[in-house]
């Protein structure tokens, strides 16, 4: 079993491993008993999600709420379970991060339940798991950009970016 979770702003992508959609239900079983009455759904999304996809070992969890504007309402719930706010990196976006021993683990962000964001993460898994040819070049993207961006993880996120847009229409 591979350790989940990277030194901050590091890359390292490493081939599909089994126990993420593990660990992501233990996390989503921990998320629902907050029993936070604003809470509408929890999903697994980014590349540790789709079967096969090689990833950076940290889950991406997305949670759908029923109005924005009650974010903030979870923000002492999630710290109960580990998950520190970060920011707002995208507007109606919020980030939370849990780490251990000094390793980002889980990226969380908060969203409106089936809002834009809520959606396009969807998409983008749905196609990645439906579309082999999509799902090869997002591949082949992901394993050259790790070796071009070892330690500059908002690049490798940039490099990504417009294969990403196409996937989504956008």
């Amino acid at each position: 079993m591979t350790s989940l979770g990277l030194k901050k702003g590091t890359v390292k992508v490493l081939p599909h491993q089994t126990t993420w959609h593990s660990n992501f239900e233990k996390q989503k079983e921990q998320i629902l008993g907050l029993k936070n009455k604003h809470i509408c759904a929890v999903e697994h999304v980014g590349s540790t999600s789709v079967l096969g996809m090689p990833a950076k070992p940290i889950v991406d969890i997305i949670v759908g709420v029923d109005k924005y504007c009650n974010k903030g309402k979870l923000i002492k719930d999630l710290a109960c379970i580990g998950f520190e706010f970060r920011f707002e990196p995208r507007k109606y976006q919020s980030l939370f991060v849990k780490t251990n021993s000094g390793r980002e683990t889980h990226y969380l962000k908060v969203l409106r339940y089936k809002g834009n964001w809520w959606n396009q993460y969807l998409v983008f898994k749905d196609v990645l798991m439906n579309d082999k040819k999509f799902f090869e070049r997002y591949r082949k993207l992901k394993l050259k950009s790790r070796q071009e961006f070892v330690d500059n993880r908002k690049a490798y996120t940039r490099s990504k970016s417009e294969l990403i847009a196409r996937i989504l229409g956008v």
